[in-house]
């Protein structure tokens, strides 16, 4: 494991195979370089890019250079400030990605974000939530999977119900999804694909305010 500087990235070729560039301050323009070095190092298994500073511009290449790499086996991009159109761009790479075991995107801001660009207007983007979940439908490598504290939605837990039917092949074993605001309703739908997925050895859903009845859904 190497825990390296920002300007790492500008070294090539790179031909390791774990990168651990954990709280390095980080920001979108070094993230493009990383994401240089996912798509030409066919040897690389291993980026940890937690407690950074990437964004969405820097997320989305990131993300798109995950969907052509063919050797990674784990990628957190967890505590950034990753926003929805990140979590689209990670979703599609999910989708039959054929090494991929480990993805944690964990306290971003993936969940519906609403901006003012005035004083009297505002833009409203809507949760990545579904999108990201989605990307489960097809994938039947990933083992592990942490989307925890992004305030998801209701809607993210029923598009895991339909991928969790849809795909029995996945192989799915660890889920985080604490922290995403889902309430009885997400809460219903989250028990219900806990019937289908009967492999699932582990689940956060802590934070979700779920009440009493989600149980029984």
């Amino acid at each position: 494991t190497i825990t390296i500087s920002s300007n790492f990235f500008n070294c090539y070729p790179i031909s390791i195979v774990r990168i651990d560039a954990r709280a390095n301050r980080l920001d979108s323009e070094t993230a493009s370089y990383a994401a240089h070095a996912v798509s030409r190092n066919s040897a690389l298994t291993y980026l940890d890019l937690r407690q950074n500073n990437i964004d969405d511009e820097g997320g989305v290449e990131l993300a798109k250079a995950l969907g052509k790499s063919t050797s990674l086996t784990l990628f957190s991009i967890a505590s950034n400030r990753l926003g929805p159109p990140a979590g689209l761009a990670l979703g599609n790479a999910l989708r039959k990605h054929p090494s991929l075991k480990t993805l944690n995107v964990a306290n971003n801001r993936l969940g519906p974000r609403l901006m003012y660009t005035n004083e009297f207007t505002k833009k409203s983007t809507p949760s990545s939530g579904p999108q990201l979940c989605r990307g489960l439908r097809y994938n039947t490598v990933l083992t592990s999977l942490d989307v925890s504290d992004n305030s998801l939605g209701r809607d993210a837990a029923k598009s895991l119900d339909n991928a969790f039917r849809k795909n029995p092949e996945s192989a799915l074993r660890v889920l985080g999804f604490a922290g995403n605001d889902l309430r009885q309703e997400g809460g219903r739908y989250l028990a219900h694909c806990l019937k289908t997925r009967v492999q699932l050895t582990a689940l956060d859903a802590s934070r979700n305010r779920l009440g009493v009845a989600a149980g029984g859904g």
